[in-house]
């Protein structure tokens, strides 16, 4: 038999003071939950570059991910079972802006859960929008317990 995981994918882009800019989610179906980690960090870099950020911080409350990150260029991903998403990580920060790699705990990562419970029930979208409503109590919660 054949197991098919589904999957959400998620993150949030925020202002250097906490406020909401967009937010995206995905459905996927199959891999596990490194690789939808690591590919919403890829999706949410991208979605900064193309608002024109040139300083982020990178948030993930998946601390495998966020070594990763810290380690691009040291040449230990060649042989990682997800090189070519590493790789389109390392290409992305060598881009001409600042990008710091910071690892948060579950608890104020709330926005970006309940975006990938979204994404989940929307397989194969991607979505990114202004801010919904079914994402304000967790917002609230973020924005209690995190450094903004």
């Amino acid at each position: 038999m054949n197991n098919i995981y589904t999957m959400g994918s998620s993150g949030v882009v925020r202002n250097s003071i906490g406020q909401w800019k967009l937010g995206f989610a995905v459905g996927l179906q199959g891999g596990d939950s490194f690789q939808t980690e690591l590919l919403a960090v890829v999706e949410g870099l991208e979605l900064c570059w193309k608002e024109g950020c040139k300083k982020v911080i990178c948030e993930s409350d998946c601390l495998g991910v966020i070594n990763i990150a810290k380690s691009l260029g040291k040449g230990a991903q060649l042989r990682h079972k997800y090189y070519d998403i590493i790789k389109r990580l390392t290409d992305q920060c060598s881009r001409a802006w600042e990008v710091e790699f910071v690892c948060i705990p579950r608890e104020i990562n709330c926005v970006a859960h309940s975006l990938a419970r979204w994404g989940v029930q929307h397989l194969n979208s991607n979505v990114s929008w202004s801010l919904p409503n079914f994402i304000l109590f967790a917002l609230g919660v973020d924005s209690m317990s995190s450094r903004f």
